[in-house]
């Protein structure tokens, strides 16, 4: 069977290089403003731009249980924190360590920090995408062809917003996924792989062992 993939991604509004902003967070967090490269620095940034009285909250995110995003977007906070799906032999390893947080996070997230908008729990993944290009949101996690939404009318973000790989845990962690296991390693190990992996749009394959993979192609 073929199978298709796509990215989830991270967006982020061009606020950062707002001088009176960096200034404002910089003061508040003692540290400079950047695009968030942890969960916790995510969670700091959400915080600084949730402004409810302006119609701006930190993150707009997908929380309608449709078993899509919410399926999905556990998986990146458990891949973000070093956590698996199965292990080597299959069975069922996302009850971890990394797991209980990455869930609890997403939870609280959507929940109880207060940096989602108001209607957070009815958002799919198109409706969060239309209420980050209407600017509900200083960030957005959600596919990655939500960047044509945000760049086509009537959005009023047209070109001020960042695409950028999501957060990891504190501890950075590297990710090699492999089928069926994701694998997380340490900074300090000694491996040749980039802490980030950037990949956009999607992707049609086609497994090796795949009889007729010719007629498969066409169908698709």
């Amino acid at each position: 069977m073929p199978c298709r993939i796509t990215t989830d991604r991270r967006f982020f509004t061009t606020a950062p290089r707002d001088p009176q902003e960096q200034r404002r967070f910089e003061r508040r967090y003692g540290r400079p403003l950047r695009v968030p490269e942890t969960w916790s620095e995510f969670v700091d940034a959400a915080t600084f731009f949730t402004r409810p009285h302006d119609g701006l909250y930190g993150v707009v995110v997908a929380g309608l249980n449709d078993g899509h995003n919410t399926v999905y977007d556990f998986f990146i906070h458990l891949w973000s924190r070093g956590g698996r799906l199965f292990d080597e032999h299959w069975r069922p390893a996302f009850h971890g360590e990394e797991g209980r947080e990455a869930l609890q996070f997403y939870v609280d997230m959507v929940t109880t920090m207060g940096i989602t908008p108001p209607r957070t729990l009815e958002y799919d993944s198109v409706a969060a995408g239309m209420a980050y290009a209407a600017g509900e949101g200083a960030m957005m996690l959600n596919w990655s062809g939500f960047m044509a939404v945000a760049q086509l009318p009537p959005s009023v973000i047209i070109g001020e917003y960042l695409d950028d790989p999501i957060p990891l845990r504190d501890v950075h962690i590297l990710l090699r996924i492999t089928a069926p296991v994701v694998r997380a390693y340490t900074a300090a190990d000694d491996i040749d792989l980039p802490l980030r992996v950037r990949d956009d749009g999607w992707e049609v394959t086609i497994p090796q062992i795949t009889h007729g993979a010719i007629a498969v192609f066409e169908v698709e």
